[in-house]
């Protein structure tokens, strides 16, 4: 009897230790399944996250390179008026040393 208390005993044991070690088997492999999941998931929001502020920088740098274009044709098309204006002002002067000298009315005013 003490022989098949035993025996049940050590059968008992050697159950409640693959129970053990199955169970603490499937805790580990599902703590490494989280740990693979937490990962895989911060991948790819970082993947999504950096698409996300890729596009909105190149969307901000075409805004700003074409609000310098415009400023750029601006500052060109100023340019231009300015220069006209000045080379008028030079020929209207040019002008009218031009009458001054023909017409003789030089002499006069420096009298």
């Amino acid at each position: 009897m003490e022989d098949n208390s035993q025996n049940q005993k050590e059968v008992l044991d050697s159950v409640r230790r693959k129970a053990n070690f199955y169970f603490f088997s499937k805790v580990w492999f599902n703590f490494l399944l989280i740990v693979i999941g937490t990962v895989l998931l911060g991948v790819f929001l970082s993947d999504i996250y950096t698409r996300s502020s890729l596009a909105k920088q190149e969307k901000n740098s075409r805004l700003a390179l074409t609000a310098a274009a415009e400023i750029l044709e601006r500052s060109n098309n100023n340019a231009e008026v300015l220069t006209k204006v000045f080379h008028e002002g030079n020929q209207t002067t040019l002008d009218d040393i031009d009458l001054l000298f023909s017409k003789g009315l030089l002499q006069t005013i420096m009298d």
